[in-house]
């Protein structure tokens, strides 16, 4: 533990390599996908969601590592990316409210 006045977090810095030598095991299971550009979300073939079923890899190990690629690739980002990325965020939010106060959103 850790006391830290002052800070509200703390982040990864841009080290997706460590990411991937800590889950190896799963970084091998998808090599196993029968598309390279497979998004392990209900894909045709997926090794990994294969494996999580059949109790070869275990699903929080894999939501974790999901998680940890995702901050390492935002920690990756320069400043003004991040900056881009959170105004083109707030454009999406605010085009889609529109749409469903005209009801032709698809919730």
């Amino acid at each position: 533990m850790l006391d830290t006045p002052g800070m509200r977090e703390l982040r990864l810095n841009d080290d997706a390599e460590g990411v991937s030598e800590l889950f190896d095991d799963i970084e091998a299971v998808m090599l196993n996908c029968k598309f390279s550009n497979c998004h392990h979300a209900g894909d045709k073939g997926c090794a990994v969601e294969a494996a999580i079923q059949d109790g070869q890899l275990d699903e929080r190990r894999w939501r974790n590592y999901q998680k940890l690629i995702r901050e390492a690739e935002q920690a990756s980002l320069t400043k003004a990316q991040r900056k881009k990325a959170r105004e083109q965020w707030g454009k999406d939010i605010a085009k889609y409210s529109r749409e469903i106060k005209k009801g032709r959103a698809g919730v």
